[in-house]
């Protein structure tokens, strides 16, 4: 593969008929997303729109759900004072579906494959009539969202709009969400909104060209505003359109690490789900940011948990790729909106804790800030959400983003800072000066059952020490003297539970004291200090038997309950311990089993026989299909992390890549401090090795990726040597490039 060319453009073909909505072929922007699908001569678009909420129902953090209320009760075994304080609302707040046109072409037509341009997000359609093969092309325009289609010459096509109230099983939840029947007018419709604005859908045609449009206005102006909006595109045309659109990408994907692998099914999975992530996520402070499905939303069907956002490991999942994937600006979004959110997560903290300084972000919310999952405790008072949004605002800082030290004073530290304060007032002290958490969750283990919490679980441990390394960290980048608490804290709170069951695997981390996992789950939570947080070392010769029987018992348990967005989290836990062939499989499991025949990446298997993760064990005529975004971003950082990533502070690349990988590259992955990563393997062989400093001069460590050799650095053609050493610490200016090989 050449420097200059991605493999997106030969991304292979989708066969037709593509049956339902999630297998449509994914375009799109941030706002407006498109799933293409269709079968014999109709072709379907359906729309979905991630600002369409029905702000109805939820709740705030409010008085009485204070930490020492929820611990009293826990601790007295008290479920009825629990269900109290938690009480589950009658409505939440719900993401709606919108609506779809269908092309109808002649009946003797019949539509057999599309083929995807990722480079340019363009989609070519081709058509058989006759003897005949037409190509029908259409895309999404960057800026507006609107939708523009060409019909080529020969091949005529009628349309069909059908709004999302009309479809069969969303009408119901319409009624009893307290919608009327949208306004239908000769191009389009308008949806009236019970609380928000109303939302029009306009579709356009001028000669061989099909725009749609969308807009979000008062009730009685928003089908005029999309009909406008389209009749503007047309008057654009559709050339100009995809020469913007086109533009647009270009400028992406010259950013984007350009990834060569000897697997085709993870190139696939690397392609596609980097293109995924650059139509969901983008800079800029309008921004949206992607709830749980991006903004492909299907038209008949509303997506369930309300298509809201979860932070105990979805939003950050779906967000990943922004780091390796030097595109760090599509995080800002994220940054802006909770920084929008403060006073309500400043308020949240002083209910819960008492305390004015503090932070709190529940872990599934709307795009408000409001709480989605009033009666799921465990999820409300799981303060690791918290800690690990803290924790991607630091990693923004050391891997180089826009603003650096301002934004690290002025943003980073006040949430980081903030979600400490919480944590802090959560601990208590025993006699000897540890310290340690009396109650605490572990994601989603045991669900909200009045059991479903411990004495130091190890997420919530991992989560703060991870936390507290940062902003020991940031201290020191910032000039400022480190909190006494953070030192205490690190050195005093336990980094995980460790537990001892000797009829299984013996000396081993735990959920929380006394509790080993005791069944296969789909949150590796137990494992968090291990990847994401980084806070055990698994090289330590104190955790490495630990680590290992961790591990054993986690294999033990296999993978019959794990779900979509687990699967990749779990092939980066392989790839960090040096299960490399691990990393691979787990991840061509991940594509089997939980990608669709569209590409769709599933919160559950969609086939029987290995998973039991919303399905039987044999019965093929069950099919809970639902998409989530967060995999596929999942599943582009563990193809990330098998080629570079960082691990107590150095660099490793390759050492996730299976050696039967004899030739596999990538060019400008991007590391700590910005730098710039590349490298090659040739023949079994690391070939060529090159950083470059991107933002700033920095000290780099790296592994050596000949162990301990002595290895040549290449600086505009002079050579030093550094003596053998397994980490190798280079030296670079900003801007500059050095070249590694062995001596």
């Amino acid at each position: 593969m050449s420097e200059n060319k991605i493999a997106g453009q030969d991304f292979p073909l989708w066969q037709f008929p593509l049956n339902r909505p999630h297998v449509g072929i994914k375009l799109g922007n941030t706002r407006n997303g498109l799933l293409v699908w269709g079968g014999e001569n109709k072709l379907q678009l359906s729309m979905g729109l991630n600002d369409l909420w029905d702000h109805d129902g939820g709740t705030e953090w409010h008085e009485g759900q204070s930490y020492g209320a929820i611990r009293s009760a826990l601790e007295a075994n008290d479920e009825a004072a629990l269900r109290e304080i938690f009480k589950p609302t009658e409505k939440t707040p719900q993401l709606c579906p919108l609506g779809r046109v269908t092309l109808v072409f002649p009946k003797n037509a019949v539509i057999t494959s599309a083929k995807l341009d990722i480079y340019k997000a363009m989609l070519t359609v081709s058509v058989r009539k006759g003897g005949n093969l037409f190509a029908v092309r259409l895309g999404v325009e960057y800026k507006s969202g609107t939708v523009f289609v060409s019909l080529p010459k020969g091949l005529s096509a009628s349309h069909k709009i059908l709004n999302a109230y009309e479809q069969p099983k969303n009408t119901e939840t319409f009624v009893k969400r307290g919608f009327s029947k949208p306004a239908v007018y000769d191009c389009g419709f308008e949806q009236a909104m019970p609380h928000d604005p109303a939302v029009g859908f306009a579709c356009v045609v001028k000669g061989a060209g099909l725009f749609v449009a969308t807009a979000r206005a008062p009730e009685g102006e928003a089908y005029a505003a999309a009909l406008a909006k389209g009749e503007n595109a047309a008057a654009t045309g559709f050339a100009a359109l995809a020469a913007s659109t086109a533009k647009r990408w270009k400028e992406y994907w010259l950013a984007v690490p350009k990834v060569s692998l000897p697997n085709p099914t993870l190139q696939t999975a690397f392609d596609y789900g980097m293109y995924q992530f650059g139509v969901a996520t983008d800079a800029g402070f309008d921004t949206m940011v992607a709830p749980l499905q991006g903004p492909w939303y299907a038209d008949d069907v509303f997506p369930p948990w309300g298509g809201d956002y979860h932070f105990n490991i979805n939003l950050q999942e779906y967000y990943w790729p922004a780091y390796h994937g030097n595109r760090l600006e599509h995080l800002r979004p994220v940054f802006n909106l909770l920084k929008a959110w403060m006073p309500k997560l400043r308020r949240n903290a002083e209910v819960f804790v008492g305390i004015k300084d503090g932070v709190m972000l529940p872990h599934a919310v709307d795009d408000t800030g409001r709480v989605m999952t009033a009666g799921f405790w465990t999820g409300m008072m799981d303060h690791g959400s918290t800690m690990w949004m803290a924790d991607l605002m630091w990693r923004y800082y050391e891997f180089g983003g826009i603003g650096g030290k301002k934004f690290l004073r002025e943003e980073a530290m006040p949430f980081m800072e903030g979600a400490f304060n919480v944590f802090w007032a959560m601990l208590e002290e025993d006699k000897d000066g540890k310290l340690s958490l009396p109650v605490g969750p572990s994601p989603e283990y045991r669900g909200s059952d009045l059991n479903a919490w411990g004495r130091n679980a190890s997420f919530q441990l991992a989560a703060a020490h991870r936390l507290t390394a940062n902003l020991i960290s940031a201290a020191s980048a910032l000039g400022i003297e480190a909190d006494e608490r953070w030192l205490k804290l690190r050195k005093d709170l336990p980094l995980a539970s460790i537990v001892n069951d000797p009829e299984l695997c013996g000396v081993q981390i735990g959920l929380w004291d006394g509790l080993a996992i005791e069944y296969s789950h789909r949150h590796h939570s137990h494992l968090a200090g291990i990847f994401p947080f980084d806070t055990l070392d698994f090289d330590d010769p104190e955790w490495n038997d630990i680590i290992g029987r961790s591990l054993n018992r986690w294999l033990h348990f296999g993978m019959a309950q794990w779900s979509g967005w687990c699967v990749p989290w779990a092939s980066i836990i392989s790839t960090r311990v040096g299960n490399s062939e691990a990393a691979e499989f787990i991840l061509e499991y991940w594509d089997r089993f939980f990608v669709n025949e569209g590409r769709g990446t599933l919160h559950d298997c969609h086939i029987p026989g290995v998973n039991l993760m919303g399905r039987s064990s044999f019965d093929r005529s069950l099919n809970r299909d639902i998409i989530q975004f967060d995999a596929a971003g999942g599943a582009v950082e563990a193809i990330y992390e098998m080629l570079c990533h960082e691990r107590q502070g150095v660099t490793y690349i390759f050492r996730g890549a299976p050696m039967r990988w004899l030739d596999v590259s990538f060019k400008g992955i991007r590391s700590t401090d910005g730098i710039l990563v590349s490298a090659s393997r040739k023949n079994g062989k690391i070939a060529n090795v090159s950083l470059e400093a991107s933002t700033r001069a920095t000290t780099f460590r790296l592994a050596n990726p000949w162990n301990d050799a002595t290895v040549a650095v290449v600086r505009n053609g002079k050579i030093t040597k550094i003596p053998s050493a397994k980490i190798l610490e280079i030296k670079l200016a900003k801007g500059e490039t050095v070249k590694l090989r062995p001596c």
